[in-house]
């Protein structure tokens, strides 16, 4: 199973989805800008808005970003188990 979880600045392949062993249809995880707010996304492929987990070498991708709307307001992908923050890609 893949999930993520917080660990200092990076992020860490754990337990963290519901759903059965072969079926996973939601992943959470705390936001990673440190506000500590969980995070909620469906996997579910039906869903109008929906994310994907790739793994692939012991790290993972999320796809597509994460823009959070209320809260801290963040917008990140999570690239190869690293957070890439949008406003890093804005920027460059």
């Amino acid at each position: 199973e893949i999930g993520v979880r917080l660990v200092g600045s990076e992020m860490c392949i754990r337990d963290s989805h519901i759903g059965t062993e072969n079926w996973k249809w939601l992943l959470m995880f705390k936001c990673p800008c440190g506000c500590a707010d969980v995070i909620h996304l469906s996997l579910l492929h039906k869903s109008p808005q929906h994310w994907t987990v790739k793994s692939e070498n012991e790290t993972f991708s999320i796809y597509p970003s994460i823009n959070r709307k209320i809260g801290c307001k963040s917008h990140f992908f999570i690239k190869d188990g690293d957070v890439v923050w949008c406003y890093d890609i804005c920027e460059n």
